[in-house]
């Protein structure tokens, strides 16, 4: 149906894309399976690539399958330079320096390997350093102007789902506050996923990572957001993460299937949650990053606890959760099936050797208030999505039930 203002050629305000039923972002082309590194080269090539910059973390750059990427690489005739000093949080001046170092060796394609930390950087880094910008006036929503270098992103974790999104988070070093670029310039070219760079992961970054993966389709398949693509994603990418993740954790390098699972389980997780948005799972983690905890732990305390508060306003897609968890759960009304989800959620939590109780991580009772309200004042767009809206009360009510 064509309406008045569109007949008459009036303009009509959009608003950027309150208009519109859903968005999602892909990248270019994803290639999936053991041995798909082996295609590196031709990705390169189909890119236009000459001169390749590897960005990854100094641990991933001593591991041997990093010097037979290198190898695919150059045999084709490309020159590659590698930059390992991504660390945990990367910041803006860890951005900077590899842009200096891009430009420096002349290289025209970006290859990220390694987790959220190095993907996040390799996507700011070849964005930024096309666009000729201050990295500064990136930051935020949809400022990019045009498409970066070429990127290509080998995710070596099953838990950021990086790979599969338009966000690169960073931390500005001048307020110790987390930032964001939010841009569809930001999206990877080709996103090659190896199962066997995760096969020697320890069990407690398997572990950590998982339950990060598993915060984001729970918390895209629950959010404000949701549609029917991301729910699509997010459905799935919960049935193969509980279904894998403890026998991944347990089983490690012997369970390959489980390791698969779990690295595409992340993939959907992240194409999930790049359309939906995610919650307060993840909005009220952030002040755990200051007692030494992961992210992936971090998000994983709060899980059952925010799906407990939400579970009024979510009844509907946690019982389907648990629905297509335990077939019969069927048999049950979906307010009993909506608190399944939530026991399956713990049970899981606990089989990983990880708890969900504040108390367990020297934190104290004096000092949940001040971080309930830091995570409400920084984390404002992510509880924005959350099915129920969260009060500075409400946020410190869930720090306390979660202690």
């Amino acid at each position: 149906m064509i309406s008045n203002d569109m007949r008459e050629g009036r303009k009509i305000e959009t608003r950027g894309f309150n208009m519109i039923d859903f968005k999602v972002f892909f990248p270019n082309v994803v290639l999936s399976g053991e041995c798909a590194i082996e295609n590196i080269a031709g990705q390169v090539k189909r890119l236009n690539g000459k001169n390749v910059l590897i960005l990854t973390d100094y641990n991933i750059s001593k591991l041997p399958f990093m010097s037979v990427v290198e190898d695919l690489i150059k045999k084709n005739g490309f020159g590659v330079s590698i930059w390992n000093k991504v660390l945990p949080n990367p910041n803006l001046a860890t951005v900077k320096e590899a842009i200096a170092f891009l430009n420096d060796n002349n290289c025209d394609l970006v290859v990220g390997i390694g987790g959220g930390s190095v993907l996040d950087t390799a996507k700011a880094v070849a964005v930024v350093s096309k666009n000729e910008m201050d990295i500064e006036k990136c930051l935020g929503l949809f400022n990019i102007k045009k498409r970066g270098f070429p990127l290509i992103l080998v995710p070596t974790t099953s838990g950021t789902g990086s790979e599969a999104t338009h966000i690169s988070v960073l931390v500005d070093e001048n307020t110790n506050q987390k930032v964001a670029i939010y841009s569809e310039y930001n999206m990877a070219d080709a996103v090659i996923i190896d199962y066997r760079l995760t096969y020697d992961l320890p069990p407690n970054i398997t572990a950590e990572t998982g339950l990060d993966a598993l915060t984001h389709a729970i918390e895209a398949f629950a959010s404000k957001g949701a549609n029917l693509l991301s729910d699509l994603f997010a459905i799935n990418a919960i049935e193969m993460i509980c279904g894998n993740i403890v026998n991944a954790y347990i089983k490690g390098n012997h369970d390959k299937d489980a390791r698969k699972w779990m690295a595409l389980g992340s993939f959907y997780a992240g194409i999930g949650f790049c359309s939906a948005g995610l919650g307060a799972a993840h909005g009220l983690a952030y002040p755990l990053i200051d007692y030494g905890l992961s992210h992936g732990r971090s998000v994983g305390i709060f899980l059952p606890w925010v799906m407990e508060y939400n579970l009024s306003f979510a009844k509907s897609k946690y019982a389907k959760i648990s629905k297509a968890l335990d077939k019969s759960f069927y048999a049950i009304t979906e307010s009993e099936a909506a608190e399944k989800s939530i026991d399956l959620i713990k049970k899981i939590i606990k089989n990983l050797g990880i708890s969900y109780r504040l108390r367990d991580y020297g934190i104290k009772t004096k000092d949940l208030d001040d971080m309930a309200k830091n995570a409400f004042e920084s984390s404002k767009r992510l509880l924005d999505f959350n099915p129920r809206d969260i009060s500075l009360e409400d946020a410190q009510s869930i720090y306390k039930k979660a202690y």
